[in-house]
């Protein structure tokens, strides 16, 4: 047996890609083991094989800038897609919830610390011991590269590791523990939507009032004051056409507007009552029909500034992955979005040129700002930063440089011709892409210096991490709960997202309504991801 395992080890360790998705193909067989409750590692478990194969072939020489690359992968593409969000996640709900985050995070941090400095922890098993709590996986790579730039050895980045790979699992028993406790003790009602949730749907409305000075409403004014998007009007005569900014809406017309619960509410708060005889039903010298958004000239600007109205369209839905997005005047498409347009009839192939609908260039466009984006994220991580109390300058590194570039670009949607954000479907490939890079490159690099770093894993710094979980929880739920008491679903999207855990979702979402769970979820699921990573790395440079 021994003398099989040696033989594999020279003949993987001449092959190093095949190791490398060897290793993957593993993880994702063991990801997908079901234990009791319904609990699987999924992609994390590529780590843990990772490490095991290291052990096996310490010897084997495998490329270090495999882990490095994924980690900007990862970080930079989650950066893009939480830009947008970031600052609307400070909003209503998004607000008190992002507090109980912060005093959850705090007491982790501060957790960490009491266990280094008045308890004697080791300082890198302790750092993992808070990416595997919070079982963040792009906080573990912060954690490496910030031990990295102070000079830390091996040994110290494999500590790191190994109290991730120790307390990950357990931080996603606790997690689905809890969610499972708090879901069959307070069992989740049907939530109103109270920020107009819910999909898009059309609704043709009697104009029967004026606006509020007393002039009539025109297609713009009404846009803007229900905040959704106007279709198509009938006016007196019985004459249908689409409703342009500067059409009159005034008394005695009917109009279709395409609106969540909270815009239709304002329609008929502020126009009149919803029409006994549904005008979106009448499609006489119309059309509908669903685009990709291929072409770069009508990704990042507000539709407003589009004028699509002039060119006989009007944008009913927005569809950015699996989710509806609500059509406002300045909401922008992205591309690989999927649009439903109503149009003049005959005029398809005319409206296809303008959206691109292009599947295939749909997913090749983008590369090269999200090249130009990598480069700039690579170049602020080599900025040094000085620091009070460090001798020599800190720098943001691959994780740090990545997010922050990511953030920024992603916020801002494009610049003159670069178009930043990628399509839905290539952001998410690429990003799992570089966290199965990063996880098998780091697994196989820990490994090797595991039995070095075992003597280090006691089990009474598990059993302080099993507490320190179980408290952050509570001072979240805590905190939580007597700010939105009996809104369980809201509960257990915040809580998923504070673990920044997708199979946390899930779980919460076949127990409570979509809407709750993903509202919540979104509201800090960006500040949660970027405190996290933020906070690993100053954990490194505390202790």
């Amino acid at each position: 047996m021994m003398e099989w395992l040696g033989e594999t080890g020279v003949f993987l360790g001449e092959n190093p890609v095949l190791l490398l998705f060897a290793v993957i193909a593993l993880g994702f067989l063991l990801g997908e083991v079901r234990f009791p409750g319904g609990l699987r590692f999924g992609v994390a478990a590529v780590l843990f094989v990772g490490l095991g194969a290291g052990y096996l072939w310490p010897e084997t020489v495998f490329p270090p800038v495999i882990a490095p690359l994924g980690l900007a992968l990862l970080v930079y593409c989650l950066g893009l897609q939480a830009g947008p969000g970031f600052l609307r996640s400070f909003r209503s709900d998004g607000l008190v919830l992002s507090l109980c985050l912060l005093a959850s995070l705090a007491v982790l941090v501060g957790g960490c610390l009491f266990l280094v400095f008045a308890l004697g922890a080791p300082p890198a098993l302790a750092t993992g011991m808070f990416a595997g709590i919070s079982t963040n996986t792009a906080s573990l790579g912060a954690a490496g590269e910030a031990a990295h730039q102070l000079g830390a050895d091996a040994d110290a980045v494999n500590q790191i590791i190994l109290g991730y790979a120790l307390h990950y699992p357990i931080g996603v028993m606790a997690t689905l523990l809890v969610l499972h406790v708090l879901a069959t003790r307070f069992p989740p009602r049907d939530e109103a939507p109270r920020d107009g949730g819910g999909p898009p749907v059309p609704q043709t409305y009697e104009v029967e009032r004026t606006a509020p000075d007393g002039s009539p409403w025109t297609g713009a004014s009404l846009a803007e004051a229900c905040e959704l998007a106007l279709s198509r009007y009938e006016d007196a005569e019985g004459q249908i056409d689409f409703v342009h900014p500067e059409t009159v809406l005034a008394p005695g017309c009917r109009v279709v507007a395409i609106a969540r619960p909270a815009g239709h509410r304002k329609m008929e708060a502020l126009v009149g009552r919803v029409s006994d005889t549904p005008l979106q039903v009448r499609w006489e010298g119309f059309e509908k029909a669903r685009f990709f958004v291929s072409r770069k000239e009508v990704v990042g600007i507000p539709l407003r500034e589009l004028r699509l109205d002039e060119r006989g369209i009007v944008i009913s839905r927005i569809r950015r992955g699996d989710v509806e997005l609500p059509v406002a005047v300045d909401t922008r498409l992205q591309l690989g979005d999927r649009v439903r347009a109503v149009i003049r009839s005959g005029q398809e192939s005319n409206v296809a040129r303008i959206f691109g609908n292009s599947l295939t260039t749909s997913t090749e466009s983008g590369y090269m700002s999200f090249v130009v984006g990598i480069v700039a994220g690579m170049a602020l991580g080599l900025v040094p930063l000085p620091v009070p109390f460090l001798e020599s300058p800190l720098r943001l590194g691959v994780a740090g440089g990545a997010l922050l570039a990511g953030l920024v670009l992603g916020a801002r949607g494009r610049t003159g011709p670069l178009v930043w954000h990628l399509p839905i479907t290539v952001n998410l490939t690429l990003r799992q892409t570089g966290l199965l890079f990063f996880l098998a490159g780091a697994g196989l690099q820990a490994g090797a210096g595991l039995e070095a770093a075992l003597p280090h894993a006691e089990a009474v710094w598990v059993l302080w991490g099993i507490g320190l979980m179980i408290l952050s929880h509570a001072v979240f739920l805590g905190f939580a709960a007597v700010a939105f008491g009996g809104r369980t679903g809201l509960l257990l999207g915040a809580l998923s997202a504070m673990q920044t855990q997708p199979g946390a979702l899930v779980f919460s979402l076949s127990r409570a309504s979509a809407h709750s769970v993903n509202s919540a979820y979104a509201a800090i699921y960006p500040l949660a991801l970027i405190l996290k990573i933020l906070l690993a790395q100053l954990l490194v440079l505390a202790i």
